[in-house]
């Protein structure tokens, strides 16, 4: 068997779907669907009542949103564990960048958001009466605003680094 011959059968193998692929391509996009519905649920909640519109719900709406675009982003990425649509997609470039952009955007954006609840609440409750005076709604409003300005920028350099 000479090299070509080699590398047809990897290539026909290669394209066949297993179990274990379409097992976690099912169990990805139920996870989502899970982390939308929470999600949905949690923004709904605090928009739909009024006792919940506080400052430190701010974050957590903010944490909300994040998530629910991971979940929503995440049935695509399950596609990927399917051999012949990742192989649709290596030649989508920029549909797989914008994809993988999108996610690590949306997974920072969650991470600085966790990262501004807990400071948030450590101030409240070691200098409660300075978090009262220097903490106001357009503070917090900025602060989201900074943090989902900083995700997408970060999220966005797989799409200029390469080209």
């Amino acid at each position: 068997m000479n090299l070509t011959e080699e590398r047809s059968q990897v290539n026909e193998t290669s394209e066949e779907i297993t179990a274990a692929d379409v097992a976690l391509s099912v169990t990805t996009i139920l996870l989502s669907l899970l982390i939308c519905a929470g999600n949905a649920l949690t923004i709904a909640a605090i928009i739909r009542s009024p006792r919940l519109h506080t400052l430190p719900n701010m974050y957590v709406m903010s944490l909300a949103a994040a998530d629910l675009l991971v979940g929503l982003l995440m049935p695509v990425l399950a596609l990927f564990f399917l051999a012949p649509i990742k192989n649709a997609f290596n030649n989508a470039k920029y549909a797989c960048l914008l994809l993988f952009a999108g996610l690590y955007a949306s997974c920072l954006c969650s991470a600085i958001n966790m990262a501004l609840i807990a400071t948030d609440r450590y101030i409240f409750i070691t200098r409660p009466f300075w978090y009262e005076r220097v903490v106001t709604r357009d503070v917090v409003r900025g602060v989201v605003a900074v943090c989902w300005s900083l995700a997408v920028l970060m999220g966005s350099v797989p799409l200029y680094a390469n080209r």
